[in-house]
């Protein structure tokens, strides 16, 4: 079994060491002091029994955390499990810069003028290069790195320092995400950076304002230009310069999509990426139906799971409890993949990343029709489904002698509001 944290840190901006993002936001694997002083980042934390946790299971093919790794989008419960890499390579390092934001996007926590959970808004340069050095003389390599987070990276000053930092000691495919309303640095250009996204949803300010509150179109333009004259003046390839579209159902037409691709070639943008999001009001459009003008467009389509039907869920059910007597392994990956796909159809039209995280504390907080689209009998069918699934997997576990993973799934269906 696998996840980006079987080899993965995530570091928030008040020092926080969450399991990665989405699901994986509701559990800590430790926090860092703002001084760290004497102790060592990879011995004491990257290989704490919270992060060992992830790896012991994930190597007897079980989930770490039952109920809540089940639901999240970067679990493959049939992938690898590559032991042979964990001494050498970090596949990926997701740091947020600032837990502070110049926006206040809706489907964002909105730090708008608000604190970390230690008060902490910045992350600070001591304390990311301690972690930095710490798995550089452990002789770690980076494979990915992910800048992005609650805030905006680039309202850290130093943001492109802590890159060139990563870059120097680690190496690796850095990608920052950024609204593009904050400051520029040319050190964005030279400190090795490998790509840069910027979230440019709209051709005109009116849509652009109602996803991107408090937002302006024409300094997401002016940063992008400032990128690529940047990059042209020092005779620079990187960062390659992405745009991203969220599609949502007030600004997918075609006028704008062909208007936005227009504009991204005036502007010196190297790829733009459509992301067809699940959250409210997002666009019934299909990828096959998008006009085409830029000559490098990724399309992100809403994922097959998200629109499973209960004619689906019920067939893969049957197969499930088939395979039960004759291949409990296999019938508990099956299981952990059939309520993976259901909680991605529950989420369809979530409206908020606070309630998406709500969601995976708990069914119980959206029983009163939990303000999406399915119709209150068909979602009570979805959540009894998702309560049996877990309810087969404790008891998969149990007749495996698996007690503790068992006992795992019984706690969280508890805490859930899932038991029968």
């Amino acid at each position: 079994m696998k996840c980006v944290m079987n080899r993965g840190v995530y570091l928030r901006a008040d020092g926080r060491l969450p399991c990665y993002c989405g699901s994986g936001e509701t559990i800590t694997l430790g926090t860092l002091p703002r001084e760290i002083g004497a102790k060592d980042f990879t011995e004491e934390y990257y290989f704490n029994p919270r992060f060992s946790q992830i790896r012991s299971k994930m190597a007897e093919d079980l989930v770490p955390w039952p109920g809540v790794c089940d639901q999240c989008t970067y679990l493959d419960p049939d992938g690898a499990f590559e032991p042979n890499l964990l001494s050498s390579e970090l596949e990926w390092f997701h740091w947020e810069p600032a837990y502070l934001c110049n926006l206040e996007c809706e489907w964002c926590l909105g730090q708008r003028s608000g604190n970390g959970a230690s008060g902490r808004r910045l992350l600070s340069l001591d304390l990311f290069e301690h972690v930095v050095k710490s798995l550089a003389h452990h002789g770690f390599r980076l494979k990915m790195g992910n800048i992005c987070g609650v805030g905006e990276p680039t309202l850290n000053p130093d943001l492109w320092r802590q890159v060139k930092l990563v870059k120097d000691r680690l190496g690796g495919d850095i990608l920052i995400s950024t609204n593009g309303n904050g400051p520029f640095h040319e050190g964005l250009v030279t400190s090795g950076l490998t790509k840069i996204k910027i979230a440019v949803d709209a051709v005109d300010q009116a849509a652009y304002e109602r996803y991107r509150r408090q937002g302006s179109l024409a300094k997401a333009l002016a940063f992008t230009r400032r990128v690529a004259e940047t990059k042209a003046r020092l005779g620079a390839d990187h960062p390659l310069i992405i745009w991203q579209y969220i599609l949502f159902n007030h600004n997918d037409s075609d006028r704008e999509l062909r208007q936005w691709q227009q504009m991204a070639l005036d502007n010196g943008v190297n790829k733009v990426r459509l992301v067809f999001t699940r959250c409210n009001n997002y666009s019934l459009r299909t990828p096959e139906d998008v006009p085409r003008l830029f000559p490098e467009i990724e399309l992100m389509p809403i994922g097959r799971d998200s629109r499973m039907s209960l004619f689906e869920v019920r067939r893969c059910w049957e197969a499930i409890v088939g395979l039960t007597g004759s291949d409990p392994r296999q019938a508990a990956r099956a299981s952990i993949k059939l309520a993976n796909r259901i909680y991605h159809r529950l989420a369809l039209g979530v409206k908020t990343y606070r309630q998406l995280l709500s969601l995976v504390r708990g069914l119980h907080h959206f029983r009163d029709g939990n303000a999406l689209e399915i119709p209150s009998d068909e979602f009570k069918e979805y959540v009894a489904f998702i309560s049996r699934v877990f309810l087969h997997l404790e008891g998969i576990y149990s007749n495996l002698g698996l007690t503790d993973q068992a006992e795992g799934y019984r706690r969280y269906r508890q805490s859930a509001g899932l038991l029968n």
